[in-house]
């Protein structure tokens, strides 16, 4: 590959030249003018910022809260009279609890009355078929339109907010119902939210009505259109004696199911005076505002030009604003927040030099954490290359090419920064990235190979995508070396670029040359990494490679996964 050449004839060159390059740097450090008594100063302004904001002296005489207050309490007072007195929620709890109370007594009437029918309709059966003990057989010879329980229960309908009126045997068959479709003996299944009443029940309770809330659809009793909605259901149970706190003799139930449509149109037009009211407020509150605004707007004015011009860009705003009140102290604000967004912009400008956010951390974190001109650090490198990416790229059109490293870079270095690795630059088809530098972990070179192991499971799935889609397939070579290198900023004085440089970082480059050739696996670590992880890693040691730049063969090994914790 072209840039890979052009890499290793830089790399030649580095390795080298690196004793001069250090040189060099130590030399730009001395050339350096002594800063000491400056960042002292420096130091000693930021001290002061954080002990005087500028509003210490400030003193409020008329506060702005016992300006407004005057103007909005009788506002306010009238406001709390007429929500007090039209208490919207009071009123539909105070409806519901009489439509339940309501429906308690037509279940237990319709209950009582259907009891009274079937029992005596149970006897005959009984005898007819010379039964002793009741069962589903008995229920199946009634003759429930004999009866008349399907027109009991649709004279159900009749009662205010009655939706729907029906009885169910201890088989789960209906015995009557209020629409007239459903026939006796259907089966019937409970409605997603209501259950039946004998599962509700608790043994030792009395014997009263359940009530249940669901929503599901119905035909409103008042314009016979189908609606969906809240349906209150309130169950009583049919019983052979009449035991206050038993079910022994339990023989089905009876569900009356009621709309609360009816309260809701109560309430309505009890929101409708409550609207009135507040049309009233609104216009007490205008007029209100209006001479509220007479006192105020003026200063607001000058903040609001004072603010264009700062979002425009021009930082250099100040208002002078001569008020003892919230006002007054609001343009002191604004004042310190235009001189801390200069402050800002100095800094952003600094960071524009940087390429990754640890970096920039690190600079905030303290002057002394980077030294212009670099220093020796122990890192671990990471090199991850395409495999005969140049001639797979001459048989594809250049967006295909655009699209396809697109992909795999993202994919690669996402994986790469949530292990806290920092990518240093894009090579063409490689990715350089760096464990260790500037931000130090006690497992660099263990996150280092788990993102190897972890860009080889997602490129595998990349490549599966693809496949389906009919796009080219991608393999990759991962070097990884850990070592000291040289770790700075370098560059000009406008524009620096934090890197790392060194015969280690080569090794690794040189490494990933080889991975995924010649039989190897794809991700390669060299002996000084392996120590660092061997305890961790799933591995073989291949036989030494000799590379580039080096006397003698380094040993090397193979990386195919990471042990799982019980492994360990």
């Amino acid at each position: 590959m072209a840039d890979i050449e052009e890499r290793e004839r830089t790399e030649a060159e580095t390795t080298e030249n690196t004793d001069n390059e250090v040189k060099a740097l130590d030399n730009t450090d001395a050339k350096k003018p002594d800063l000491s008594k400056k960042s002292k100063t420096g130091d000693k302004s930021k001290k002061d910022n954080k002990t005087s904001t500028g509003l210490d002296n400030f003193k409020i005489r008329f506060p702005l809260r016992n300006q407004i207050i005057w103007f909005i309490v009788s506002l306010i007072v009238i406001i709390i009279l007429f929500v007090y007195q039209t208490t919207l929620k009071d009123e539909k709890k105070e409806l519901i609890n009489q439509m339940e109370l309501r429906g308690g007594a037509i279940s237990k009437s319709f209950a009582n009355s259907a009891m009274g029918v079937l029992t005596a309709a149970i006897s005959t059966v009984m005898g007819d078929l010379g039964l002793t003990k009741l069962n589903e057989k008995v229920y199946e010879n009634i003759d429930y339109f004999e009866l008349g329980l399907s027109e009991n229960a649709m004279n159900m309908l009749a009662q205010q907010d009655v939706i729907y009126a029906y009885i169910i045997n201890p088989y789960n068959k209906i015995l009557s119902h209020s629409d007239k479709n459903i026939l006796p003996l259907s089966d019937f299944k409970f409605p997603p939210g209501l259950k039946s009443y004998k599962e509700l029940y608790k043994t030792g309770d009395l014997v009263e009505p359940i009530i249940q809330r669901y929503k599901g659809e119905y035909v409103s009793p008042y314009d016979k259109e189908k609606k969906l909605g809240e349906i209150i259901d309130i169950s009583f149970p049919l019983k052979l004696e009449q035991e206050k706190k038993s079910l022994k003799t339990y023989q089905g139930e009876v569900h009356i199911g009621m709309t609360p449509e009816g309260i809701i149109k109560v309430i309505q037009n009890a929101k409708g005076k409550l609207l009135n009211v507040a049309f009233l407020a609104v216009f007490l509150g205008i007029i209100g505002a209006y001479l509220l605004a007479f006192f105020v707007t003026s200063p607001i004015k000058k903040l609001v030009s004072a603010m264009h011009k700062v979002a425009s860009g021009d930082l250099n705003q100040s208002v002078k604003i001569k008020r003892k009140d919230e006002i007054g102290m609001l343009a002191t604000s604004f004042n310190f927040m235009t001189e801390g967004l200069r402050e800002k912009e100095r800094i952003k400008n600094t960071f524009n030099k940087f390429v990754s956010e640890e970096i920039a951390n690190e600079v905030l974190s303290g002057e002394d954490k980077l030294k212009l001109g670099g220093e020796y650090k122990e890192v671990t490198m990471f090199f991850s290359d395409i495999r005969s990416f140049t001639s797979m790229s001459e048989k594809m059109e250049p967006h295909e090419i655009v699209s396809l490293l697109n992909e795999y870079l993202s994919l690669m270095t996402d994986i790469i920064i949530a292990n806290k690795g920092v990518i240093d630059k894009y090579v063409g088809d490689e990715i350089m990235a760096v464990f260790g530098a500037p931000i130090k972990h006690d497992n660099d070179a263990e996150l280092a190979v788990k993102s190897a192991v972890e860009n080889i499971a997602a490129l595998k799935q990349l490549n599966e995508k693809n496949k389906a889609l009919g796009k080219k397939e991608i393999q990759i070579g991962i070097g990884i070396n850990t070592g000291l290198v040289i770790s700075g900023n370098m560059g000009s004085e406008k524009h620096m670029d934090y890197t790392v440089i060194g015969d280690n970082v080569n090794l690794a480059s040189r490494l990933c040359d080889s991975a995924g050739k010649n039989g190897l696996y794809n991700i390669l670590i060299t002996e000084s990494t392996f120590k660092l992880v061997k305890d961790k890693i799933i591995y073989k040691e291949v036989e030494p490679i000799k590379v580039k730049g080096k006397e003698k063969p380094i040993k090397i090994y193979e990386v195919y996964d990471m042990k799982n914790e019980e492994e360990v």
